[in-house]
């Protein structure tokens, strides 16, 4: 994995590879989000819903070109839970556990998805400062859907759900409930609320 800031809760992992526990690190959460910008906004992505990206792309560009202010001084987050979370797996997960097929992904064709086609979209808007995290509670429900719809290959559901916090995009951040960092990062840190999706 090439994550600069991966983070982890005790019940995901327990411990690294050498043995040493691991724990979700609240305090670099909070480091990674509160930088200093003229504008912060979060993105609440539930459902899926990929035009969301390209709002977030819209207000980026409106923020920059309409009110002068520079991206670098504009601090984004998207907060991705519930089936949102599929904008964030790489191919190997989308192909290895047919995500496309399990959750009713389909293009504008109605032909089922079988790869990650928003990763580019997700990929441009990091490189333009966009922070991305993904809800562990959503990634274990999701992990027990894969199961039970005889997807896993007889792996358990745990570790169905193993191999999905592997396979994240890089760069994007596990938090324990993506509700919570949500309530966090506007209570705490003076982000505005931002969604273009019904739940």
């Amino acid at each position: 994995m090439q994550r600069s800031a991966f983070l982890l809760t005790p019940a995901i992992l327990g411990v690294t590879h050498d043995g040493t526990p691991r724990a979700f690190d609240a305090a670099t959460f909070a480091r990674t989000f509160d930088r200093a910008a003229d504008v912060r906004q979060v993105w609440d992505a539930a459902a899926l819903a990929p035009h969301i990206l390209g709002s977030v792309r819209n207000a980026l560009s409106g923020l920059h070109s309409a009110f002068a202010i520079p991206e670098k001084r504009i601090a984004t987050a998207f907060v991705a839970r519930k089936t949102s979370t599929l904008l964030l797996y790489d191919n190997v997960v989308w192909a290895r556990f047919r995500l496309g097929l399990i959750f009713g992904v389909k293009d504008p064709a109605g032909v089922t998805v079988s790869t990650n086609v928003f990763a580019e979209t997700v990929r441009a808007l990091h490189a333009r400062g966009v922070l991305f995290c993904v809800c562990n509670t959503a990634l274990t429900e999701q992990a027990g859907a894969i199961v039970r719809a005889g997807a896993s290959d007889g792996e358990s559901a745990e570790a169905v759900a193993a191999a999905l916090r592997e396979h994240l995009l890089a760069n994007a951040m596990l938090v324990p409930s993506g509700v919570a960092a949500v309530a966090y990062l506007q209570a705490r840190l003076n982000y505005a609320y931002l969604t273009d999706q019904a739940e």
